[in-house]
């Protein structure tokens, strides 16, 4: 059993085990024979050679939270390769469950490996003939997923976590509002519309600096942080009112809303409301950064206007 020696053995003090034999209590059935080195075991489950409360934690537990985790699968001459996220917290969980399961079907080869620069986290299961049919049977939500389809190519179909796709948007965002609240010349930053309905409008500057200041509370928020003092009443600090100034105060407020969409967590756990946003009771970090997004699309088309009212194509439309 080829594996993260350290981890499982953090992972085997917490999974409650019993031993071969000698069990005790209604729940225990027939001792296991015990099989040596070299000695073929039943290509079959035996459930009862972990605890009740290892078999609830097992099968109940690690298994349903682990099929969701899984991102992909290649299959095997004699077995399966599941990719997972290399996160810590993952694999804490393929261990634990890795050290579960060496008990109840010790035919397996259990190898988990992880992929250089950062790649994802492979957990193989193979072993003699006879022991694809066993994974195939016992897990299919973990050879089929949702889709019903085994992915056997090296292209196959990844899951992407939360925190991946929010954040392809804050980037995207970030390039547009920069570049756009960089063209409008310095001098222009005091604009205000006249022609029209545009009494008590914001100026072009103060647009930017509202939109980094909401960034900012809710960067904040998203990460259980305390909200930066001169946010204000999501106007930003009175004192920056030089262009190149409010410049880098919206790209520190990108900075902020990256770190926050790189905290969100698929499990998308509720987190406390701010007085800002309209999730009352129903916040998260996802919600968070998705509501600043929002927000900025908002301004960005105000900004737009703006800047084609001084005759200026936003850079995104060049």
């Amino acid at each position: 059993m080829r594996i993260l020696f350290s981890l499982v053995g953090v992972a085997i003090l917490a999974v409650p085990m019993v031993a071969q034999s000698g069990r005790q209590g209604p729940d225990a059935g027939p001792a296991t024979a015990a099989t040596g080195p070299g000695q073929a075991s039943p290509l079959a489950c035996d459930r009862l050679a972990l605890s009740p409360e290892a078999r609830t934690r097992h099968f109940d537990e690690l298994g349903p939270r682990l099929s969701a985790l899984r991102m992909g699968v290649r299959e095997l001459p004699d077995g399966y390769a599941f990719q997972f996220p290399a996160d810590a917290k993952t694999v804490l969980l393929l261990a634990e469950w890795a050290a579960g399961e060496r008990l109840c079907c010790p035919f397996f080869d259990i190898d988990i490996r992880m992929e250089p620069e950062g790649g994802p986290m492979w957990l193989t299961l193979t072993g003699r003939k006879g022991t694809k049919d066993v994974i195939r049977a016992d897990a299919p939500a973990w050879v089929n997923g949702t889709s019903g389809v085994i992915q056997s190519s090296a292209n196959a179909a990844q899951r992407i976590p939360l925190s991946r796709t929010a954040d392809f948007f804050v980037t995207e965002l970030e390039k547009q509002l920069t570049k756009a609240a960089d063209a409008m010349p310095a001098w222009k930053y005091p604009f205000v519309p006249t022609a029209g309905e545009f009494t008590g409008v914001r100026t072009f500057g103060q647009q930017v600096k509202h939109l980094a200041a909401t960034n900012y509370i809710l960067a904040a928020a998203a990460l259980r942080e305390p909200v930066p003092a001169d946010a204000g009443d999501e106007t930003g600090p009175q004192a920056l009112y030089m262009k190149e100034e409010i410049l880098d105060y919206l790209k520190g407020s990108f900075r902020a809303l990256h770190r926050a969409a790189a905290a969100i967590d698929d499990d998308n756990v509720a987190i406390p409301d701010v007085p800002i946003s309209p999730l009352i009771g129903q916040a998260t970090r996802l919600g968070y950064v998705q509501e600043a997004l929002i927000h900025m699309y908002d301004h960005y088309g105000q900004m737009v206007i703006y800047l084609r009212m001084n005759g200026i194509i936003p850079p995104a439309s060049r």
